[in-house]
């Protein structure tokens, strides 16, 4: 009779497995260059669609479509509170002028500009009048409360 023959470590491998098998499937193997699918994906070209670039600038164009108005609004406001302010200071020299000086109603304060900081700036071309003591001054015709109310002009 026969002894049995015993196969161990590398005989029995090639035995049980005689083909060896890939580390990674044909489509996938990166050493022979891949497949054909894998060529056709890396030369698709890559950037946006023509949808995409209309989808941003339409967002854009939202976008500016709100912060514009918004932001013309929000400078006209500006420019009325400074106007505002100035007139405000204007009024505050005057009054200031007339009690120092011992002026009534309906007199001019010959140096006003010695009341103020500095002469009065402002945000727009227009004509300024300083008027007598008791009466507002007037920027454009019109004075601090009807800016606040009207802001044509600017």
């Amino acid at each position: 009779m026969a002894s049995p023959v015993f196969l161990t470590g590398r005989a029995l491998k090639a035995l049980w497995n005689p083909i060896p098998r890939r580390v990674c499937a044909p489509e996938q193997n990166r050493l022979t260059g891949g497949s054909k699918d894998m060529k056709k994906r890396s030369n698709k070209k890559k950037g946006f669609t023509l949808v995409e670039i209309m989808i941003v600038v339409l967002i854009i164009g939202i976008l500016l479509a709100i912060a514009v108005p918004n932001f013309i609004t929000a400078r006209t406001n500006s420019r009325a509170q400074s106007i505002i302010a100035t007139l405000n200071q204007v009024e505050a020299a005057k009054d200031q002028c007339g009690m120092d000086q011992g002026l009534t109603t309906g007199d001019s304060c010959p140096d006003i500009l010695v009341y103020l900081k500095s002469e009065p700036e402002w945000p727009i071309q227009g004509t300024f009048e300083e008027g007598a003591i008791g009466t507002a001054a007037t920027f454009n015709g019109k004075t601090a409360g009807d800016w606040k109310t009207d802001k044509s002009g600017l």
